[in-house]
């Protein structure tokens, strides 16, 4: 691990702040700076008052100056040199200014004491390991898992054998439909930073990572991939935790057994540690991919095209509960096609809750154990129809997944992993238009309009439909489409509080005044509606795809 690196994965572990420091909005530079000036003046009057010294340093941390909030702790411990927190503290701070030895003299300090509380102790013990590793010019890490791992829908297929083909209904093969299964899996990567000893972390990483899983059943989908980045890793300004990473990567990819993809690209990414031990990573990377065609993957060369991805990626501690963290990311990725309909772009957000806690006693270790839930979320819509499966249908991808991992350490760096996901994509079409209707309401007549959407998905043959603003009403629900029929669909809305409900009946069609738009371009039909009060409607709808 590289000293940036280092200094930006332990500084999440203290915080310099509160809980309500967090909850307010933050101060400018110019308002923590004159806050800063007069706690130095009441400090000159009170030198002795430990609350103004440490709120004066955990400013002046706050605004990169960190030999003035070194000062600041080394004069709390001149009045009470028993404070591991504030040695542990000054150990950070030493450790950010690469100083490592007197780092590991505050270090060391913080943990000589038997009252020095655990959590103090394990923070340490991290920091040290880090130190250790920072005084080496070769820094090498690598990180090994083997497991077992079940899928209830392994190959991503459809739950029902009817799907579309050349804007038809077909039968699907029996051999694609959703397949459950095991494979075992085995993931190895390894880090390597070489320090240019300039005393600024300047260095060269490079990072590999191979991954290799083999199903029990499916065995088309058995993957490989190795990939290896490297590239320099430069510090902007001596102290500031800031980082840039440009570098080269490439990989190749089996599947089923046989030659897949090969990747060459290039990236850019720069590390910012901000207050309060916040870690944020922006970059951007172009891949250049290379498909190649197998038995199994016949039409795989009509997906070689390039690929740019733009990302951020955050983490820090959360002051609510000690041991609890947060982990985002958030990308945007546009990918071109040889063959059109397989181009799309891709807009994804992942969020989690990493959460240490002391081990069971069974564990027998003083590692942590740690929970991590998390949630995803990706948005890919593709660039056109394929008219393979519908000429009038752009595929439009929603996925959402969500579980937890459980690390679980029992001797050393030896443990297990478990992890739980449930992941659920729904691909669709939406349609909107409008709804109108003749009202009958106890007794009085009158015509009300709504805007009307059809969120369709074909693969199952449904649409979520919603009505809003029909005479103060919006209805929602469910409709299916019709049994043996590609193109009617019927269903019943309700409305909630007001208990009204909504009879529809609707087909897709070409339209315009030439019918020259695509099939299923359009959607229309008619709606009946019963409510209390002897409330009576009836209507019409119409919509259509973008």
């Amino acid at each position: 691990m590289s000293r940036a690196r280092s200094v930006a994965a332990l500084a999440a572990l203290v915080l310099f702040g509160t809980a309500m420091a967090l909850a307010q909005s933050a101060p400018t530079d110019a308002e923590l700076r004159a806050e800063s000036d007069a706690l130095f003046r009441r400090m000159l009057v009170k030198p002795n008052d430990l609350d103004a010294a440490f709120r004066f340093s955990e400013i002046e941390t706050q605004l990169g100056d960190y030999e003035a909030a070194i000062g600041a702790l080394e004069r709390m411990l001149f009045y009470n040199p028993n404070l591991p927190r504030v040695k542990l503290e000054l150990g950070l701070l030493y450790f950010r200014l690469h100083s490592y030895e007197m780092a590991r003299s505050y270090f060391d300090a913080a943990i000589a004491s038997p009252n020095t509380p655990q959590d103090v102790r394990d923070q340490v013990a991290k920091f040290l390991a880090a130190i250790d590793r920072g005084v080496s010019d070769n820094q090498f890490s690598v990180f090994a898992q083997i497991g077992v791992r079940h899928q209830s829908n392994a190959n991503a297929g459809p739950d029902s054998q009817v799907v579309r083909a050349l804007g038809q209904d077909a039968v699907l093969s029996s051999q694609f439909k959703r397949t459950p299964d095991w494979n075992a899996f085995g993931i190895v990567t390894a880090h390597h930073f070489y320090d240019f000893d300039n005393q600024r972390g300047d260095g060269w990483e490079s990072d590999l990572t191979s991954y290799y899983a083999q199903q029990f059943k499916v065995h088309r989908l058995d993957l490989g991939l190795v990939e290896l980045a490297t590239g320099p890793r430069i510090a902007l300004g001596a102290g500031t935790g800031m980082s840039i990473h440009p570098y080269v990567l490439g990989n190749y990819v089996t599947l089923g057994g046989r030659p897949y993809l090969g990747v060459l690209g290039a990236g850019v990414s720069t590390r910012f540690q901000l207050p309060w031990g916040v870690t944020l990573d922006p970059g951007v990377e172009y891949r250049a991919r290379d498909y190649r065609n197998s038995k199994d993957y016949v039409n795989a060369t009509q997906q070689n095209g390039h690929q740019i991805i733009g990302s951020i990626t955050g983490s820090g501690p959360l002051p609510i509960l000690a041991g609890l963290s947060w982990q985002s990311r958030l990308s945007v990725s546009k990918s071109t096609a040889s063959y059109q309909p397989y181009a799309y772009d891709d807009y994804t957000a992942e969020f989690a809750l990493p959460y240490a806690f002391t081990a069971p006693a069974f564990a027998q270790t003083e590692r942590a154990w740690t929970v991590s839930p998390f949630l995803g979320f990706s948005f890919t819509p593709y660039a056109e129809p394929d008219p393979i499966v519908d000429p009038s249908i752009t595929r439009l991808d929603r996925q959402w997944r969500a579980g937890a991992t459980l690390d679980m350490v029992f001797f050393e760096n030896f443990g297990f992993a478990l992890q739980v996901q449930y992941l659920r994509t729904l691909s669709t079409v939406t349609y909107t238009g409008h709804a109108i209707a003749n009202i009958s309401n106890n007794g009085a007549q009158y015509i009300a309009a709504g805007t009307f959407t059809n969120q369709v998905n074909f693969a199952q043959r449904i649409g979520m439909v919603q009505i809003a603003g029909l005479d103060t009403s919006s209805y929602g629900g469910v409709v299916n489409f019709a049994q043996g029929s590609p193109n009617l669909f019927s269903g019943v809305l309700n409305s909630g509080p007001s208990n009204r409900f909504l009879t529809l009946s609707g087909q897709f069609f070409q339209g315009g005044s030439t019918n020259t738009t695509p099939l299923f371009g359009e959607m229309g039909g008619n709606f009946s509606i019963t409510g209390p009060n002897n409330y009576l409607g009836s209507g019409v709808f119409a919509a259509r795809k973008p």
